[in-house]
Formats: C-alpha cells, sequence, structure tokens
C-alpha cells in the first residue's frame, strides 16, 4: 500500500458513520479493513519520523561542517595576511632601509584582529 493510498484510506475513514465513503477507500475490498489501514498509518507515521530524524541529523551535520569551514578560513585570511605583511617588511627594509615593522603590526591587527596578528 503506498502513501497516498493510506492517507486516502484515512480521508474515506474518518467521521463515515454510515458507510457511505467506503466505496472510494483503496482498502474497499479487504477484510478488516480498519486493522489493516491503522497498521498501515503506523507504519507511514514511523517511517516519515524515521526520515525526519535522518534529514535532522544531516541538517545538523552540515550546519557543523559550514561552522568547521567557516573558521577555517578566517584561519587562512589571518595566515595570509601575516605572510604578506612578513614579505613586504622584509622588501620595504631592503629597499629602503627603514623599519616599517611597527606600521605593518598595526595595520596586521587591524586586519585580523589582536588574536589572530
Amino acid at each position: 500500500m503506498t502513501d497516498n493510498e493510506i492517507v486516502k484510506g484515512l480521508e474515506c475513514c474518518i467521521g463515515d458513520t454510515d458507510g457511505k465513503d467506503c466505496f472510494g477507500c483503496p482498502l474497499y475490498e479487504i477484510d478488516d479493513c480498519q486493522a489493516h489501514l491503522n497498521l498501515a498509518a503506523l507504519d507511514l507515521i514511523n517511517r516519515q519520523k524515521a526520515e525526519n530524524e535522518r534529514l535532522t541529523d544531516t541538517l545538523n551535520a552540515t550546519i557543523a561542517g559550514q561552522e568547521t569551514l567557516q573558521r577555517y578560513i578566517i584561519t587562512a585570511k589571518a595566515k595570509a595576511y601575516k605572510e604578506f605583511a612578513e614579505r613586504l617588511k622584509s622588501r620595504l627594509i631592503t629597499v629602503t632601509y627603514i623599519n616599517f615593522d611597527d606600521i605593518i603590526n598595526n595595520l596586521l591587527k587591524e586586519m585580523v584582529g589582536n588574536n589572530n596578528a
């Protein structure tokens, strides 16, 4: 029995006190159709519950992965800025014979924050 047939069966049976809606029910020709429908509905609910739990787990793993990726990107940017600053300092000292360490270090702290510099 498909999920759509289960829903159709429930729609036919809920509130049907005179048996008029039974003719449209997918379980019309089955003996003890109510028991079959109850078991099928319970199975559908359990399958959907398991699918919801699986999707929730997948979503949580995806969110955790995104947070890890964001931290990695922030760290990689800070490392790239630091490497650029070090290369710039070494070249400026070679070309100008002036030490720009404080200026570059302060700029680096502005770009990546005090904790990462």
